[in-house]
């Protein structure tokens, strides 16, 4: 990918997801490629149109979720954050205040 884009694409990308059938802490492979992992950090117990803080240490969960290839955290590279329901056909309507990221 980095070749057709020129860009720097990350080697690896870990995606915190609130679902509404797994329990939080499950951790799931892309069914598309294994460069990218999900950890549920929210799941059907989760009340909704509710305000939620939510805390992560990224260097844990990246050895998490790619430990079994390396314990080496690379570099972050970027953040995005979106809200993604073309596989199940719903909606969904998402507000995010406030990311903060500390060393």
């Amino acid at each position: 990918m980095r070749l057709r884009s020129g860009e720097p694409v990350p080697p690896a990308s870990l995606c915190y997801v609130w679902d509404s059938h797994l329990e939080p802490g499950t951790l799931v492979e892309s069914p598309f490629t294994r460069r990218v992992r999900f950890i549920v950090l929210r799941g059907p117990e989760s009340p909704l149109r509710r305000w939620a803080d939510e805390r992560r240490d990224l260097d844990a969960d990246f050895v998490r979720a790619f430990g079994d290839e390396s314990k080496e955290v690379p570099p972050l590279i970027g953040v995005a954050v979106g809200a993604d329901a073309d596989n199940t056909g719903l909606h969904t309507v998402a507000y995010v205040s406030d990311v903060v990221l500390t060393p």
